[in-house]
């Protein structure tokens, strides 16, 4: 049975696992960015150096009529944006149309992008299309794939519904194997050093590692309410946010908790990596920042009970995150060395059901993100908003596009 959007929007608020962008648990590539302007005079300003090496950008909108967008991603000077039962692509520094792909039975998830092919599942088909937008092969499975697709060396990972984790070849779509595990997965694999790490919820509370070539198990490590959102793997240690709110780091070989801080965070909390602080999000509305080796706490953005900040993106210095009960669609960017708000823009309507999920994507001198008008390419520096529409707060120093 194939479901509803409505249906298929409430099961992503449910927490359908994290995406992160194109590095794990985040949402974006790395860029250089100057600081943005206070406004109200506090804090540091930007240079005449710094804005001259700042990428030169013009916010951008893209407005979708139809089914809500949901999720975006940038790879090779395209965004590639899952609405409408499509995958369309955009020039990411204009926002001009490329291509639509073809109609689908389900609303896709966000879409991963490798060699100029993209993957996306959502239904219980794992789709590949060409640079053209052309489908290429599919590979069905016997549950709905909430899970995005990682690739690494010729392979995509993924997860099914089905309590399956599958490996199929990317130029092809031949399964190369497939592993159980105990419960429906809804979250989505890292791929580090030859292994995959992939965490389940609901009756297999369990994070687990796989041999990336074989899906053997190497090791599993269970915890209350299980890990919904994508991992992220760095210096030999697997972080990732539990159901009851604790925070883990994991030796990625043995399996061993090497840390672990309980209660950091609401439920399912998200994680992202920017140098050696790990910065942490969740349902309580509060931002984290800990030192990655120790879990010692670095400082503490309170934000708003209201917030339920999305997943976490960092570059150039900053952590930016979208606010999922905002009625008018914030995004904020706060310094990742003491956790000041830089900036805090209004795009002009609540931000589409999808973001909880994946949060704001960071390339080219943007922070891309959708709401329930469209997509929107914002300066990642300021924070400016495209159109008359929109409006930023004076912390940020941007203004109305």
């Amino acid at each position: 049975m194939i479901p509803t959007a409505p249906e298929r929007r409430r099961a992503l608020l449910l927490g359908l696992g994290g995406a992160a962008a194109l590095v794990a648990g985040g949402t974006g590539l790395a860029l250089t960015l100057g600081k943005g302007t206070d406004g109200d005079g506090a804090g540091d300003t930007e240079s005449g150096a710094e804005a001259a090496r700042r990428p030169k950008v013009r916010p951008w909108r893209h407005d979708v009529k139809l089914d809500l967008p949901t999720l975006c991603t940038a790879a090779d000077g395209v965004l590639y944006v899952a609405a409408d039962f499509r995958i369309t692509a955009l020039d990411a520094r204009t926002g001009h149309k490329r291509w639509d792909g073809p109609r689908l039975l389900f609303l896709p998830n966000q879409p991963a992008v490798a060699d100029g092919s993209v993957y996306v599942g959502g239904g219980d088909e794992l789709w590949a299309l060409d640079a053209d937008g052309r489908k290429k092969w599919t590979f069905p499975t016997e549950g709905q794939i909430h899970s995005r697709p990682t690739l690494a060396g010729g392979i995509v990972y993924f997860a099914s519904q089905d309590k399956h984790v599958y490996a199929v070849r990317a130029d092809g779509g031949r399964k190369v194997w497939s592993r159980p595990l105990g419960d429906e997965i809804q979250g989505s694999p890292t791929v580090a050093d030859g292994t995959v790490y992939i965490g389940c919820d609901g009756k297999d509370s369990t994070l687990y590692a796989l041999d990336a070539s074989s899906g053997a198990k190497k090791w599993d490590f269970p915890a209350d309410g299980g890990f919904a959102q994508k991992p992220v793997v760095s210096g030999g240690l697997v972080y990732a946010g539990a159901g009851d709110g604790s925070l883990y780091a994991i030796n990625s070989e043995k399996g061993t908790r090497k840390w672990s801080v309980p209660g950091t965070t609401g439920a399912d909390p998200t994680v992202c990596l920017a140098g050696d602080t790990l910065c942490v999000a969740g349902a309580d509305g509060r931002v984290h920042a800990l030192d990655a080796s120790t879990g010692a706490k670095k400082w503490t953005h309170e934000g708003m009970s209201t917030v339920n900040p999305t997943q976490l993106a960092v570059a150039g210095g900053l952590v930016y995150f979208s606010e999922t009960l905002s009625a008018v669609g914030s995004v904020r960017a706060l310094d990742a060395d003491d956790g000041s708000e830089r900036w805090s823009t209004a795009t002009g309507a609540k931000m589409s059901p999808g973001n909880r999920d994946t949060g704001p994507v960071t390339a080219y001198g943007f922070v891309y993100v959708t709401n329930e008008s469209g997509v929107l390419a914002l300066d990642a520096a300021t924070g400016k908003a495209p159109g008359p529409a929109t409006s930023a707060s004076p912390a940020g120093g941007g203004t109305a596009g």
